[in-house]
């Protein structure tokens, strides 16, 4: 990838929302294969780490990360064990610390949670810290997402 130069990922991300006029199973398997590729890139490439937050992405990770329809659970893991694999690299780190929209995108999502006589700050701090808990717990397991098909009841 030439140095500097962004990555679109928004593809990856339509095809990982839910959609009608699809036969179920064809639409868990596009679904997920779309989460597993996404989660496979930025697993793999700090180059692609750093194109999913400077293209703003990290907002349809979070919106991922509580997916509705067919083949949501896996959808939901992979978009976890993605951010897990941010949390191991200290300079997408950085760079998402210095973007504001994941901190405003944190905010308004957890903004209904805010206790009367708390500093907002200090909750979005405590959220974030709790994100970067949740996701590096995650790691253990990430590579399953992306190396496994699970097992399906009939």
């Amino acid at each position: 990838m030439e140095q500097g130069a962004v990555q679109d990922f928004s593809t990856l991300f339509m095809l990982a929302r839910s959609a009608t006029g699809y036969r179920q199973e064809d639409e868990i398997a596009r679904r997920e294969t779309a989460a597993k590729v996404l989660t496979s890139l930025i697993q793999r490439d700090g180059d692609a780490r750093h194109s999913l937050i400077a293209s703003g992405s990290l907002r349809s990770v979070l919106a991922l990360l509580n997916p509705t329809g067919p083949g949501s659970a896996i959808i939901q893991f992979c978009m976890a064990s993605l951010l897990a694999t941010m949390v191991l690299d200290d300079e997408a780190m950085e760079l998402i610390r210095e973007r504001e929209e994941v901190y405003e995108e944190l905010d308004r999502r957890t903004g209904a949670y805010y206790k009367e006589g708390e500093e907002p700050e200090y909750e979005l701090y405590m959220g974030v810290r709790l994100a970067e808990a949740s996701s590096q717990a995650m790691w253990g397991s990430a590579h399953y997402c992306v190396q496994m098909t699970p097992v399906r009841s009939s």
